[in-house]
């Protein structure tokens, strides 16, 4: 699942999610431009609080935890480790204005075939949830080498102005220079309108949480265009490990 909620989704709170739609027009904020490049691990510390705001609402992390607070507290819990690590791999792509940090990305890869969904210690209803999420999704990610596009949150103040946008657009550039393509969950209708216009297509049938959780659609992007566009024609055959 990855996370950019760029625009508040009025029926669906949400974690970790690539994000809803937003115009796709110039990457601009009101002024100042929006930049974006790989965290360093010494700002780990600094970009913590903006990703637990950026991705504590997102779909997923709301069906896992519907308590705001627990909810917030689970998810820096969650995210401290995998930052440390992204930010170490050059994983970790993070949207500025100016100083301000105001939303992050995480692009895991190369990765191929299967997830094994790790054991988790605990035994809440919040644990059962995520071990839920990482059972349904493991089997579908693609057999081919590929980048995992796993989370991507804005700020909720800076939503709809461009900055998930602007982080696609880089990590699309990213994959180009690896030469890999880009697999992801989008967890709303809004977010995989967003991810369909930068070259994303649907990836085998829908993915249904348990107990009324979001549905989680898999999405492929082939190798965008040197400028991080999406490909000029059709994405090839993509086969999953489950075989969807």
């Amino acid at each position: 699942m990855s996370t950019d909620p760029t625009q508040p989704d009025p029926t669906q709170p949400g974690l970790t999610q690539p994000g809803p739609a937003e115009p796709d027009r110039a990457v601009t904020m009101p002024g100042a431009r929006t930049a974006v490049r790989p965290a360093r691990p010494e700002e780990v510390g600094r970009l913590l609080p903006v990703c637990v705001e950026a991705f504590a609402d997102e779909a997923v992390s709301a069906w896992v935890e519907p308590d705001p607070n627990r909810r917030v507290r689970r998810t820096r819990e969650l995210l401290a480790g995998t930052l440390r690590d992204a930010a170490a791999a050059g994983e970790l792509l993070v949207a500025h204005v100016g100083d301000e940090a105001v939303g992050a990305s995480l692009w895991h890869g190369p990765r191929s075939g299967a997830e094994t969904a790790p054991a988790l210690p605990g035994s809440s209803a919040a644990d059962r949830r995520i071990a839920a999420v990482l059972a349904a999704t493991a089997a579908r990610h693609p057999a081919a080498p590929h980048l995992y596009l796993s989370a991507m949150g804005t700020l909720p103040r800076r939503r709809g102005l461009g900055a998930g946008s602007a982080m696609l657009r880089a990590g699309l550039r990213r994959a180009r220079s690896l030469d890999l393509p880009v697999y992801l969950e989008a967890s709303t209708p809004r977010n995989r309108a967003l991810y369909a216009r930068h070259g994303f297509r649907d990836l085998g049938t829908p993915v249904p949480l348990p107990d009324g959780g979001p549905v989680l659609q898999p999405m492929w992007c082939d190798l965008p265009d040197g400028d991080g566009q999406p490909p000029a024609g059709p994405n090839r055959s993509v086969r999953t490990r489950d075989g969807s």
